[in-house]
Parts: C-alpha cells; sequence; structure tokens
C-alpha cells in the first residue's frame, strides 16, 4: 500500500497511529484493521492493540520534526495501559484537519493544547466503526467526531505556520512524558504513580502539585503563579538503628519550626488520647497543631490502649518500629522523615478542605500517607525523595491567627473524632456534604 499524496510532507508531528491509519482509510476506503495489516503485516484488534506497539511499521509516514515512534502512545508511558480503561478521545477543531495527537490517547491528558478544549470520547457506534468500517465523514451526532476529507486536508498539512504550532504543542508534551518515563524507570515511587495514573484530576491534592512542575504542560495562569511552592525533599536511610530519642528530637524541632506559638493549639489533643465514649463533640481547631497530632498518633497507634491518659510528648513510636520489621532487609527508617510526613499530610488535607470537601481521617496499619513514604521507598540504594507542594503560611489556620494576633484572619476547622481510629474534618465553609476518605 503506498501512501497518499497528502502524506508526501510527512506525517502531522506527533499525529497518532490511530489518526494516520483513520486518513488512510477513508482514502481508500478500507477499514483501519486491514490497513495496519497492509503495512505491518499484523492483524491487530484495532483500536486497543495500537495503544502498545513496541515495533513500529516502517511503512508509516515520517515527520522530519520527529521519529516514526512517536505515532504510538507506548512511547510516553511505562506501564501498560488497563484494558478496561482504553478510550479513543479527540478535539473536534483537530478532526476538521485531520489530526488525531498521540497525546489524546494518554489517559492523563484532558484537554487539546491547540484549541483550549476538552477533549471528547466517542460514542459506541463510531467506537465500532473504527474496526469494520471506513472512517465517518459526516459528524456524529451524538459523539461530534468528524473527520476532514483528504481533500480538505491539503492546504492545512502544507500550511507550515499550523505545522509548527502542533510541532511546539506536542514538544511540550514530550518533554513532560519523557520527564515522567525516565524517573519511573529508574524506580522513584511518585513518578510511577504519575505514570500509571488516569487523572492528574483525580484528588486536589495530586491536581495542586503536578502542576507546580515547570514542564507540566496543561497549566493555566493561576498555576504558573503557584509554581515556586513546588520542593523535592530527600532523606538518607540510616545504617545504624535510630533512637527514640532521635525521633522526639525531630518532632521537638518539627515544632519549634512550624509550631512555635501553639501550645494552647497543642494542649487541646491531650483529650482525643484518652477514652472516647462514643460522644462526638466539634471542637474548632488550628490545621497546622492537628496535622502535627495526626503524625504524632500514626507513629504510636499500635500501642494507643483505650482508657489509657495520655499526652501528646509522650506517645510511642511503636508504628515506626513494626514497620521496620515488616521489610525485607531490616531497613531503619530515617527521624528525618517526621518533617517530610507533616508536610505532605499538611498539604494534602489542606488541599481537600479547601476544594469543600469533609475529610475523614482514617488510621490502619501497613496503609496511608506514612506507609507509602516509607514502603514505596525501601530499595537497594539509602538515598530517596518525595515532590511535595507546601501551602502557603497565609492559608494556616491558627487560634493566634483567628482572633488577629498575627494581623491574619484565617478560618478555623471544625474537629470531631468518629471513633478510636477515625476522625473528622471540616470548614464551616463547606457547603457540599461530600466525604472523602484519607487514610494517614
Amino acid at each position: 500500500m503506498k501512501a497518499p499524496v497528502y502524506f508526501e510532507r510527512g506525517a502531522y508531528p506527533y499525529e497518532s497511529a490511530i489518526g494516520i491509519l483513520l486518513n488512510i482509510a477513508s482514502i481508500y476506503g478500507s477499514s483501519p484493521v486491514e490497513v495496519f495489516k497492509a503495512i505491518s503485516g499484523k492483524r491487530l484488534k484495532f483500536p486497543e492493540d495500537l495503544l502498545y506497539v513496541n515495533n513500529t511499521p516502517e511503512l508509516l509516514p515520517k515527520n522530519k520534526l520527529h521519529s516514526r515512534v512517536e505515532h504510538f502512545p507506548s512511547a510516553f508511558r511505562s506501564v501498560r495501559f488497563d484494558t478496561k480503561k482504553r478510550r479513543i478521545r479527540f478535539c473536534r477543531d483537530c478532526m476538521r484537519i485531520g489530526y488525531h495527537s498521540v497525546f489524546f490517547c494518554l489517559p492523563q491528558v484532558e484537554i487539546c493544547l491547540i484549541h483550549g478544549r476538552e477533549l471528547e470520547e466517542l460514542c459506541g457506534a463510531c467506537y465500532q466503526k473504527f474496526s469494520n468500517l471506513h472512517a465517518p465523514i459526516e459528524a456524529c451526532d451524538d459523539c461530534g467526531f468528524y473527520l476532514g476529507k483528504a481533500i480538505e486536508q491539503l492546504s492545512s498539512r502544507a500550511d507550515h505556520a499550523l505545522i509548527y504550532r502542533l510541532y511546539d504543542a506536542g514538544l511540550a508534551q514530550q518533554k513532560w512524558f519523557d520527564f515522567i518515563v525516565t524517573r519511573a524507570r529508574d524506580g522513584e515511587s511518585f513518578f510511577r504513580m504519575l505514570d500509571a495514573t488516569d487523572s492528574y484530576q483525580a484528588t486536589p491534592s495530586l491536581a495542586a502539585l503536578t502542576v507546580r512542575f515547570k514542564l507540566f504542560p496543561y497549566r493555566t495562569s493561576e498555576a504558573n503563579a503557584l509554581n515556586r511552592s513546588l520542593r523535592c525533599l530527600r532523606w538518607m536511610f540510616p545504617s545504624e538503628e535510630d533512637s527514640d530519642l532521635n525521633w522526639f528530637t525531630a518532632c521537638d524541632r518539627l515544632v519549634q519550626t512550624h509550631l512555635g506559638y501553639h501550645e494552647e493549639c497543642l494542649r487541646l489533643y491531650d483529650g482525643y488520647l484518652r477514652y472516647w465514649g462514643g460522644k462526638v463533640d466539634s471542637d474548632e481547631v488550628c490545621l497546622m497543631s492537628l496535622v502535627y497530632f495526626f503524625v504524632r498518633l500514626r507513629l504510636s497507634s499500635l500501642t494507643l490502649q483505650q482508657g489509657h491518659a495520655s499526652k501528646l510528648d509522650s506517645l510511642s513510636f511503636d508504628y515506626v518500629r513494626a514497620l521496620e520489621n515488616s521489610f525485607a532487609g531490616f531497613r531503619f527508617i530515617p527521624s528525618e522523615l517526621i518533617r517530610v510526613y507533616f508536610l505532605k499530610l499538611l498539604f494534602h488535607i489542606h488541599f481537600y478542605l479547601r476544594t469543600g470537601y469533609i475529610v475523614r481521617i482514617a488510621m490502619q496499619p501497613w496503609k496511608g500517607v506514612f506507609y507509602d513514604l516509607v514502603a514505596r521507598s525501601m530499595k537497594n540504594n539509602t538515598m530517596s525523595e518525595t515532590y511535595l507542594g507546601i501551602v502557603p503560611l497565609s492559608q494556616r489556620s491558627c487560634t493566634a491567627a483567628l482572633s488577629g494576633d498575627n494581623g491574619l484572619i484565617v478560618e478555623e476547622c471544625q474537629f470531631s473524632r468518629l471513633g478510636d481510629h477515625h476522625f473528622i474534618i471540616k470548614q464551616e465553609s463547606a457547603h457540599g456534604e461530600e466525604v472523602v476518605e484519607v487514610f494517614i
């Protein structure tokens, strides 16, 4: 099969193999499956199997601005696609010029960078036509899919300004996914999660964090302003056991750094360490001190007994010891994870509250933010890291701030206990009743 005349100048930059096959099929009145068989010698269940192809057919049209392999979304992802979640999405404006970007195939991509519009998904009827019939020419009444006729595409494929617009948008996306995939293949847990996620908008905290990377291409003007708040925190796994004294010292340092004027705030939580009689009382609390309470409670949760009166500063670190014993090779956990855990949990809960959720805190062994920090870092090397956003100082709630002592007026959180290992946090301004559970 010979490439049609409008491919003489090559394919569009970052044009997907799906888009190329659709165009060739519409010209020859064939199905994309038959076209792919003709140029590769393989019969695939189109379009699903086209999302992950390792050996690129040599007969696909080239593009001088990028390699042929980049017609396939598998070039920008290290994990395999979940069959149940494979979708074909498109931009109406792009399809009118016969263009389907390879990045539209990636589940994390939800907007077209060229036209700034949200991607749409093929309806069931159009999806079925992809495999067995030639591409529809008339616009679908259900999903709006429309592939511009070949004769209508000739001027666009000769438009150098358009070509470089497509290339610039594709290059920005390529740099982002190369950045993720390279680090994911190096074993970095945060980037493995970004590589495998179905949406950067899955949780408010993840959405707020990803936009802070300078390479993130799907940003808004607001996201640009927040870029400076991203930090990479690193820590070293010790070769010898850290004593409890080192952990207490790390807690004291955290209190002095972030909770220097919160004595009254911290004193409130001693009551939550005693026997809970089932009565739900709501207290107005400072979010920063509350997160510190969760940090200390999490690390000592295996020894917290009902009816045992305790104080925040006397909680043990038995959960840390249990984690160390549970990992093969017995890796010692560094005490500096106190600070990393505090900042990560503060950022996570803050953005749920800011988005209007009611946050239900759940505490279970071998699950939660701290467990993920430790478990995903148990590699052969002794260094690990995590990326996190920092909650702006002006948005950190504090009792003193509420009264205006520090010149800030910040809304406090309503905090209540639901059981031995469950708590609720909400803000008075929250209009909805949507609850999200956070394992700490």
